[in-house]
C-alpha cells in the first residue's frame, strides 16, 4: 500500500468465530493527500455501517464526513451527512434503543453548529443532543450503553482529558473518569451491564494503555489491563 500510495486504513467486517472477512470501503489513493478511514459502528439492525472519512493537506487541515454502506458489501458507500457551515469533522454512533445515528461535528472555534447531533438521512435534518461548549472532544466516537440511556466520550477541557457520561433524557453531563496532568483520557466504553468502564489513556506520554473501573466496589476500582503503549479505543 505505501508503495503504490493507497491509503492502509479499510473498514471490513467479519464473523465473531473470525470467519467470512469481507472489504466494504475501497482502497483509497492518498494522491497527496493524508487520507483517513476510522470509527465504524453498525447501524441497529445490523444492515448498515456507517463510518467516517476525511482528507487532510500535508499541512494537517481537511474535513471529515460520514459516509454509510451496505454491511453485506451489497452496495458502494454514500455521503450521508452534509457538511454545516464551517464544518471541519464528523464522527457517526448509533442510539441502539432507537436507531437514530448520532453525529459527532466539530466546526470552527466557538460555532453554535458544534456538538452531538441526531441526524435523519431522508431529509438530512438535524436534533440538537449536546453542545460542546468550552470541550474539546478531539474527534472522539460516542459509546452508548445498550438500552441508550447514555453515551461516553472523552474530552478535553483547560487541557485536561477525561472521560465523560451524557443522559441524553435529563440532559445531565458528568466526568466518570477524570484526567489529569499526568493521565489523559483517549476514549472509553460502558460494559452491557453497567458495572464497569473500559477506558485507554496515555499516562506520562509513554502511549495508551487500556484500564478497567470496576464500579460494583465502594470506591471503585481502577486496574491497568495492558502495558504495550498501543491500547485503545475499547467497545462492547
Amino acid at each position: 500500500d505505501n508503495l503504490y500510495g493507497n491509503v492502509a486504513r479499510r473498514i471490513w467486517t467479519l464473523n465473531t468465530n473470525g470467519t467470512g472477512f469481507l472489504r466494504l470501503t475501497p482502497v483509497f489513493k492518498t494522491l497527496g493527500k493524508r487520507v483517513d478511514v476510522r470509527t465504524p459502528v453498525f447501524s441497529a439492525d445490523g444492515k448498515t455501517v456507517y463510518y467516517g472519512y476525511g482528507e487532510a493537506s500535508a499541512n494537517g487541515s481537511g474535513v471529515t464526513r460520514t459516509w454509510s454502506v451496505a454491511a453485506d458489501g451489497s452496495s458502494l458507500p454514500d455521503l450521508l451527512d452534509i457538511p454545516a457551515s464551517c464544518s471541519t469533522g464528523s464522527v457517526p454512533s448509533v442510539d441502539p434503543a432507537t436507531g437514530k445515528v448520532m453525529i459527532l461535528q466539530e466546526t470552527c472555534a466557538n460555532s453554535a453548529d458544534e456538538g452531538f447531533f441526531f441526524f435523519t438521512a431522508d431529509n438530512q435534518a438535524t436534533e440538537p443532543v449536546l453542545a460542546f461548549g468550552d470541550l474539546d472532544t478531539r474527534f472522539d466516537q460516542a459509546r452508548w450503553t445498550p438500552d441508550g440511556s447514555l453515551f461516553v466520550f472523552a474530552a478535553r477541557q483547560s487541557n485536561i482529558s477525561s472521560l465523560y457520561a451524557y443522559v441524553p433524557a435529563q440532559k445531565k453531563l458528568a466526568i466518570i473518569v477524570q484526567g489529569t496532568d499526568a493521565l489523559a483520557v483517549e476514549a472509553g466504553a460502558v460494559s452491557p451491564d453497567g458495572n464497569y468502564v473500559v477506558y485507554c489513556a496515555t499516562e506520562g506520554g509513554a502511549g495508551t494503555n487500556i484500564h478497567v473501573l470496576d464500579l460494583t466496589k465502594e470506591p471503585a476500582v481502577d486496574t491497568p489491563v495492558t502495558k504495550d503503549g498501543i491500547s485503545c479505543h475499547p467497545a462492547f
